[in-house]
């Protein structure tokens, strides 16, 4: 199900990844400038996620709060990499296309965690 990239890039938002972690995209975690969203605590969205404190971002894990306590306490990621939201809470983002005018650009999408 997480295999292919249409299930981890966001189009039109550069470094924005939902559940990959895995291939290129754990090499992508150590870009400060990038965001990762965990959807769940499930196999096959944090497959490749460095275990046992060795997880050195320093992009941020963005997730609920059962799974950012699963993160820390079961997988051992520190908790400094890992952002809390309550369910339902909704990212909006921005198409950064504006012309290098330094607009916010047109909202695109939203991305919904947990269940409502």
């Amino acid at each position: 199900m997480n295999s292919s990239e249409v299930c981890h890039d966001i189009a039109d938002c550069p470094g924005l990844y939902v559940d990959g972690f895995r291939g290129k995209y754990l090499k992508l975690t150590q870009n400060t400038n990038n965001c990762f969203i965990l959807t769940h605590y499930h196999g096959d969205h944090y497959q490749s996620l460095p275990r046992d404190g060795k997880y050195s971002g320093p992009a941020l894990i963005h997730c609920t709060p059962v799974t950012a306590a699963l993160l820390i306490d079961v997988h051992k990621v520190p908790a400094v990499y890992v952002v809390e939201h309550e369910y339902g809470h909704t990212f909006q983002y921005y198409d950064s296309s504006d012309g290098g005018e330094g607009k916010m650009g047109k909202k695109k999408k939203m991305i919904i965690t947990g269940r409502l």
